[in-house]
């Protein structure tokens, strides 16, 4: 017997991520279950199971679809420099800040910086930029990204993606990578 796909699959996958950045808004995420998030988006678990193994694959899967995204048209645009890449990055977040919000918290932006960290040395490779051999460049590069999504998450996004690209840009070059310079 074949198995019809569900109706509203794509619909549910949706309630159930934003149902979960919604109460993360609001809650740790240590204190938050899967039964919450389903009551919330109004669906089943064996819904929320169909689509996620757990609450860290929720932020996994969605921030990870939108990452993509945003590497994949940053290679698209007419530069390979760092800043562009950048500014690309932070107006994707924005666009997407009502997730952000909700999946930057202490317990989760470690998710969040190992898909920052892979990102940017996939840029990297595919724009053939040099780059350190040095582990700790990508460490700092990606955990740097990370705290300016933090601050400006907790800020509402209040500035617009040029301010907070412009000042990872500042921080980036004035602070520790000098030999950055030559791609912003």
């Amino acid at each position: 017997m074949e198995r019809k796909p569900y109706k509203n699959s794509v619909e549910n996958k949706s309630r159930i991520i934003f149902s979960l950045a919604e109460i993360l808004a609001n809650k740790p995420f240590h204190a938050v279950s899967v039964t919450e998030v389903c009551k919330k988006a109004g669906v089943s678990k064996n819904t929320f199971y169909r689509h996620f193994k757990s609450l860290s694959d929720v932020i996994y899967q969605s921030i990870g679809e939108i990452n993509n995204r945003l590497v994949e048209e940053a290679f698209s645009l007419a530069s390979n420099q760092v800043y562009d890449f950048i500014l690309h990055v932070c107006s994707g977040w924005y666009e997407n800040r009502v997730l952000y919000k909700g999946f930057t918290q202490d317990e989760t932006i470690y998710i969040i910086r190992s898909m920052i960290r892979r990102d940017i040395i996939y840029f990297f490779e595919k724009n053939n930029i040099e780059k350190t051999e040095d582990d700790l460049f990508f460490e700092f590069f990606s955990a740097s990204f990370c705290i300016f999504l933090r601050w400006w998450a907790l800020h509402d996004f209040a500035q617009p993606p040029e301010e907070i690209a412009e000042r990872i840009k500042e921080y980036l070059y004035g602070n520790v990578f000098e030999e950055l310079s030559k791609y912003l």
